[in-house]
């Protein structure tokens, strides 16, 4: 009983994290700003950054992350893995128009 509950559970954690990916590349393809797909899979997870902060790091800064405000690597970590992908899927380098 205990194996088919905890292959259960992988499966749903893997449709999750599917479901999130799809999100992502398909608002990233419709040419919609990073902050606001972060907002939207927030949403779309009924997460709350209260409670994923959990005292690892402060709530602004968590809220900062997410709107693109502040680059806190901890926090970058700490929502990516809510959702089942990387730091660098949510949080991709920002290209730079210096010459």
């Amino acid at each position: 009983m205990l194996n088919f509950l905890n292959s259960t559970v992988k499966f749903f954690k893997q449709r999750k994290n599917h479901r999130n990916r799809k999100t992502l590349r398909d608002l990233k393809r419709r040419g919609w700003p990073m902050p606001k797909i972060r907002r939207a899979l927030i949403e779309l997870n009924d997460l709350n950054i209260i409670i994923l902060a959990d005292r690892k790091v402060s709530n602004p800064t968590m809220y900062g992350t997410i709107n693109g405000d502040k680059n806190n690597i901890e926090s970058q970590h700490i929502f990516a893995r809510s959702l089942g992908l990387t730091r660098e899927e949510l949080f991709p380098p920002v290209q730079s128009n210096r010459v």
